[in-house]
């Protein structure tokens, strides 16, 4: 009886907890290097402004043997900040939190550290460049850690999840 009751319980749980997940495109793009590399990204926070975004640097290696650098800033204002938890969320459609990252204190100061199951797609395609961050609370969850920050080039991937993201055919 015991067995039977845990099992129930346990597909309750799983049917009942269906992942929170949010996909958000950033609206800005950006023009770089039609070949080159990314050489860093971070999350950033405007407190006064209340923007989220993200700062990507790309460079021109491997293409040439003279090094040029340039930087970009896309924001997600969809993602809110929650000062007491130190935490920044976006809402689902039926306006469930899902963390996007938390805000930490370290000896040099602060960083926007990525939750588990956070992802930031880097779409460039011939140097046009798009941001897609997704986020769910079921990998969260499970502790599961993904890579945050994902560089895809392959035109026909990219079609694929900007359209499942705008609706757009």
């Amino acid at each position: 009886m015991k067995p039977l009751l845990l099992l129930s319980l346990w597909l309750a749980s799983v049917v009942a907890g269906e992942a929170a997940h949010v996909k958000l495109l950033s609206p800005d793009t950006a023009q770089t290097f039609a070949v080159g590399s990314l050489d860093d990204h971070n999350f950033t926070w405007n407190a006064r402004t209340g923007q989220f975004g993200a700062i990507l640097k790309f460079s021109n290696r491997p293409a040439t043997k003279w090094r040029e650098e340039e930087s970009f800033r896309f924001v997600f204002p969809e993602v809110k900040f929650d000062a007491a938890n130190q935490t920044f969320y976006a809402l689902t459609s039926d306006n469930q939190r899902v963390p996007i990252a938390q805000l930490r204190a370290h000896w040099f100061g602060r960083e926007i550290v990525p939750a588990p199951g956070t992802q930031v797609l880097v779409a460039n395609e011939g140097g046009k460049v798009r941001l897609l961050l997704t986020a769910d609370d079921h990998t969260q969850a499970r502790g599961v850690m993904t890579p945050c920050w994902v560089e895809r080039s392959d035109a026909f991937i990219l079609q694929n999840l900007l359209r499942d993201v705008t609706g757009a055919n």
